[in-house]
């Protein structure tokens, strides 16, 4: 499932959200005022969904240990596991075993603070989801980038999304499917690619009408 194995990537680009800009230098004589209370997340509502995602997919994680009797997640350890690395570990589980997740019998979890009955088609659905909700709260679904009309090299839709710099320049593509990224080396690769691809298909085309 490709929008699983997006996850971390999304990850990455919800937290990237969060991230303060760097001060700029201060002289030695000038005294600055820290404030003791912990910082507020530059976006919220990225905040939010990166919690949420990681949530959701080391809760389906859990279950899929059980049912393919692997070894169960340590309460304490798993606490003590950053986010980020949680959620990589829990799609290295359940990548690979797509479906067993799928085909989870209902069973009682944990979802905004009430108790769902939730299948391995509601993970399927919940995942989706996910991806979706993630992709469109980030800047380039938000702002002035455009769709590129070439399929993604990791899942062959065409769902690429441009990534601009900071001054608009474009700055390489995010796959809003897979949450696949490019840089601007690896998107005119992938254009190289995606128009050989289609000469080679028209030169095809040619010859079985010649």
């Amino acid at each position: 499932m490709a929008a699983l194995r997006g996850m971390p990537m999304l990850y990455a680009a919800l937290s990237d959200l969060l991230v303060a800009p760097r001060s700029p230098a201060v002289r030695d004589d000038v005294r600055v005022a820290v404030s003791k209370s912990p910082p507020v997340p530059l976006d919220l509502h990225a905040d939010e969904l990166a919690r949420e995602m990681v949530e959701i997919v080391v809760s389906w994680e859990e279950r899929v240990r059980d049912v393919a009797r692997l070894v169960p997640l340590d309460t304490a350890a798993s606490r003590a596991r950053r986010q980020g690395v949680a959620l990589s570990q829990a799609v290295r589980v359940l990548a690979p075993r797509i479906d067993a997740l799928l085909a989870l019998p209902a069973a009682t979890m944990a979802r905004g603070g009430e108790l769902l009955d939730l299948d391995g088609a509601a993970a399927g659905l919940e995942i989706l989801d996910m991806r979706r909700r993630a992709s469109r709260a980030l800047p380039e679904s938000r702002g002035d980038s455009r769709p590129i009309s070439i399929p993604c090299g990791g899942c062959g839709w065409r769902t690429l999304m441009e990534l601009l710099d900071a001054l608009g320049y474009l700055d390489g593509a995010r796959c809003r499917n897979c949450g696949h990224e490019y840089d601007a080396e690896g998107l005119a690769t992938r254009r190289a690619d995606a128009l050989a691809q289609a000469q080679r298909r028209a030169g095809a085309q040619r010859g079985a009408h010649a």
